[in-house]
């Protein structure tokens, strides 16, 4: 059976360019297992990994910084920091196969919630 995953984007603002600005894009993804559907995880400052470098094909996770005051560091799995989610921020990123994914909080311990699905 198969599965997807349906995204959509919006940005907009009234003020933040020259123009008023709206952005809505819709994706839909086909996926396949592994999958993880929400959950959530405590991170401290030590990196641990999300996405393995072992995996074979690309893993899209969204992930939530739901800490009021800390920020997430996402680097790859060579240890390179990448991304920033701050407090209350949130993403969706495609994975390269074999690069991994790791998450450590930039000082005390945050909370991400987020989910995995496997790209077919």
């Amino acid at each position: 059976m198969a599965s997807s995953v349906t995204t959509q984007l919006t940005i907009s603002s009234a003020n933040a360019t020259s123009d008023s600005l709206s952005i809505v894009v819709n994706k839909t993804l086909g996926t396949k297992e592994p999958t993880i559907g929400i959950a959530r995880i405590s991170v401290a400052a030590t990196k641990i990994a999300l996405v393995d470098t072992t995996a074979a094909d690309v893993t899209y996770i969204y992930a939530k910084n739901t800490d009021n005051t800390n920020t997430a560091v996402f680097s790859d799995g060579a240890g390179n920091a990448t991304i920033d989610l701050g407090p209350g921020e949130f993403a969706f990123i495609p994975v390269k196969a074999t690069k991994g994914l790791q998450a450590e909080a930039s000082s005390s311990a945050v909370v991400l919630e987020y989910a995995l699905f496997t790209k077919s």
